[in-house]
């Protein structure tokens, strides 16, 4: 492989991982039911305020819950049985996991963009091989990916606990469903 190429091939895998690391989408060698499902993190759709969640679609409101686990559902005060708070609970606490993990990904995809640029400097002015480099560079890419993949898990999970918090709370909109057209 000539070194213009397998460097493109370092860079592009490492970038394509760290703006994979800012979504999920599909998700479906982990869940056929995920299929569809994306979810696009930052403050156009999920915002943390203190211990609470408010999740937008289309920039308006759609779902808040506050640090004690009350919620509100575009704009309305929606009661919450007592059996559900734990759902709530959990569902802020897997999207703060979410992002959390999603942000620590992207910031090692982008490490990893500049070591695919600076060893292809070493491998332009060094002893070292082209060989070790693709080595090295195909190792870094398997383990950002099988951290992105710990993403589609948490993705699965967040929505198998929204399904649960509409159940029990039939007011609890999909924010996770692929029938969501503001994701």
């Amino acid at each position: 492989m000539d070194i213009v190429r397998t460097a493109a091939l370092g860079a592009s895998l490492a970038l394509a991982t760290a703006a994979h690391a800012g979504t999920v989408d599909s998700c479906e060698a982990l869940d056929a039911e995920m299929k569809g499902v994306h979810v696009e993190l930052g403050e156009t759709n999920v915002r943390f305020e203190g211990d609470g969640l408010v999740l937008l679609a289309d920039g308006n409101e759609l779902i808040r819950i506050d640090a004690a686990r009350n919620l509100t559902v575009s704009g309305r005060p929606v009661a919450v049985p007592k059996e559900a708070r734990a759902d709530l609970d959990a569902y802020v606490v897997g999207f703060r996991k979410l992002t959390d993990d999603a942000e620590r990904i992207g910031r090692a995809g982008g490490q990893i963009a500049s070591q695919a640029i600076s060893g292809l400097v070493s491998v332009m002015f060094t002893t070292a091989t082209m060989d070790d480099y693709e080595r090295q560079m195909e190792a870094k890419g398997a383990a950002i990916e099988a951290k992105a993949d710990s993403l589609c898990r948490t993705v699965a999970a967040l929505r198998r606990t929204e399904q649960s918090l509409q159940q029990r709370i039939p007011a609890f909109p999909n924010f996770l469903s692929p029938a969501n057209p503001a994701l």
